[in-house]
């Protein structure tokens, strides 16, 4: 253009071979830009370059026509031009996808205007693997742009928790968002707050909201994977500064170790569950044995890891049989307990006396597996649920079955809110896109759903004042009033298993496919830990103590002992 006007000799009326070319560059920019979605890509743009660049050769002859002063200057200029552009281009190669010029500050400042498949389209996965093997990173908190799963290129993680940014009504709603110290990998998309599906470290998908993660704009990465990945590590000073400048109390301290190599009696564990009021749990084992196990000293307090293991020689409550155990409850008073069976059994036993065979009653059988049981707050009744959609409800003074409930979809999970209601988990196993939690009488009414609690549910928990905590096959938590039925919130930390809360219903803890394990405060609903503690899948695990101490059985039947122990009010992060 500045050619064009030093050039007194230039026409200003376009030729009709001109107009072939302005016509369908004018037309592409003018639709490209319209209001339709694909403004947000630059690659609709990419038809009108071949235009354009026609339109801007005319420079060439323009810079020979000027004034013989401007002649040498122009010619001078588009060399230079020309050589920015290529030798700009080749600079970044290979992360083409994410060029800017310099003039737009370059790549690493293209997010500040234009973000999406501008930037980032998943192309730099393998070099965001290399950059974390290089800097010795596992398990990092992960939010990948698109659909594809970074555990098949080798890169093990898990979603961050949702900024403090993100829309909530409460305080205590925008405490729960609030991110943990810990080493991220955020895609800029993510990080400018654009929404959409990432994967969730578990086989699966989630669906951030709009800024869940724009928080770490407040932070200034340590390192790029391509143009597209930012990594950052954030430490507790980062987070406790933030949290203050937000008006947040500091997160509680959790020390956690951990005894890997905990010896019961060789015991191949299928489940386990603590016994009420004691420092004791349930193992239930493959070989359809049940044994009872006391806890050692906590294990801080101990010499070595092992200290103790004298006092871990179980004490078989029920024999071994031709089906293993497949789930277990205590009763609240912690007396006895019932088991189910892979062979739809469902026997009461004590938890003191149950070597004798008269101290065992079958209550009865299902025709499927057995997938959960429950006690109810009252100790008076039973529930038992299989794979058949039916949940059963016994009297556990050995007067049989009370009432039967047919779910029509597979029955997952129980648990009482009061002793006249009961909470079944349901849904479809193939396609985990139908579930819910259900409220029934003693006598099998419906009482209906929790609210929203749609999906397949693969686990819950309830407390003592009505709440209940469910789980669905994504790994969404959630938390209901289980009397109303009303939805209060959603915990952060997206691709959870097993739930189980601490005796003094302070502490809910979720299993994570890669042997990750998070703890929350439930009051508060703030995630407070996040920590890969064990090489394998947790299949159970459960509150022991007033301690307390988690149990975990990993899905090789490896039982593990968990020590949790509150120290401080800062956050902390267990590499």
């Amino acid at each position: 253009m500045a050619i064009s006007i030093a050039n007194p000799n230039h026409r200003n009326v376009l030729t009709k071979d001109e107009w072939i070319v302005v016509v369908p560059l004018i037309a592409i920019l003018v639709t490209v830009s319209s209001q339709t979605g694909i403004n947000k890509h630059l690659r609709y743009l990419l038809p009108a370059y071949p235009f354009a660049i026609i339109w801007i050769s005319q420079a060439v002859r323009l810079a020979g026509a000027a004034r013989p002063k401007l002649r040498k200057y122009g010619h001078t200029a588009m060399v230079a031009c020309t050589a920015w552009a290529v030798s700009s281009s080749l600079w970044i190669y290979p992360h083409s996808m994410s060029y800017f010029n310099e003039l737009a500050g370059g790549p690493r400042r293209g997010d500040q205007h234009l973000i999406n498949s501008n930037i980032d389209w998943g192309q730099d996965l393998f070099y965001l693997r290399d950059e974390l093997d290089k800097r010795g990173w596992r398990d990092v908190g992960m939010v990948y742009w698109g659909r594809f799963d970074p555990r098949l290129a080798g890169i093990e993680f898990d979603l961050p928790p949702r900024g403090p940014f993100e829309a909530t009504s409460d305080a205590r709603g925008r405490s729960r968002l609030l991110p943990k110290p810990g080493r991220y990998a955020i895609s800029v998309n993510h990080i400018r707050g654009y929404a959409f599906l990432a994967p969730d470290g578990n086989g699966g998908l989630a669906m951030p909201r709009k800024d869940a993660y724009s928080y770490f704009q407040r932070w200034q990465p340590i390192a790029t994977a391509g143009y597209s990945t930012r990594l950052y590590e954030i430490s507790t000073t980062d987070v406790t500064e933030l949290r203050q400048r937000l008006g947040f109390d500091n997160l509680p301290d959790l020390k956690i170790a951990i005894n890997n190599n905990l010896s019961l009696d060789n015991s191949h564990a299928t489940t386990v569950t603590a016994i009420a009021n004691e420092s004791a749990f349930l193992l239930g084992c493959a070989d359809g044995s049940v044994k009872r196990f006391q806890l050692a000293e906590p294990m801080h307090q101990r010499q070595s890891a092992t200290d103790g293991e004298a006092n871990r020689q179980g004490v078989k409550l029920m024999p071994a049989s031709t089906h293993s155990v497949a789930a277990l409850a205590s009763s609240p008073s912690g007396d006895r307990f019932v088991s189910g069976y892979a062979n739809g059994d469902v026997f009461l036993a004590t938890t003191e006396t149950a070597r004798e065979a008269s101290s065992r009653i079958r209550l009865g059988t299902h025709d499927s597996r057995i997938t959960a049981v429950a006690f109810s707050p009252d100790g008076t009744q039973v529930a038992s649920a299989s794979n058949d959609g039916i949940v059963q409800i016994w009297d556990t003074n050995g007067s049989g079955l009370s009432a039967s409930i047919d779910c029509e979809l597979t029955t997952t999970a129980l648990g009482w809110v009061t002793s006249n209601q009961l909470l079944v988990g349901t849904g479809d196993w193939k396609t985990g896109r139908r579930g819910s939690i259900g409220r029934y009488d003693v006598t099998g009414q419906w009482l209906g759903d929790l609210e929203n609690s749609r999906h397949l549910i693969i686990d819950l928990v309830a407390t003592e004042d009505g709440r209940v905590i469910g789980r669905n096959h994504t790994g969404e938590l959630s938390i209901w009033d289980g009397i109303t039925g009303k939805k209060q919130f959603t915990l952060v930390g997206e691709t959870s298993r097993q739930l189980s809360l601490s005796s003094d219903e302070r502490w809910l803890a979720a299993s994570v496919a890669t042997g990750t394990i998070r703890i929350w405060e439930l009051s508060t609903g703030d995630l407070v830990q996040q920590s890969k503690l064990l090489e394998h899948r947790i299949e159970e695990m459960a509150f022991v103590g007033t301690e307390p101490v988690l149990i975990a059985v990993d899905e090789r039947g490896n039982t593990h002992e968990i020590s949790i122990t509150l120290d401080g009010t800062r956050p902390t992060q267990i590499d």
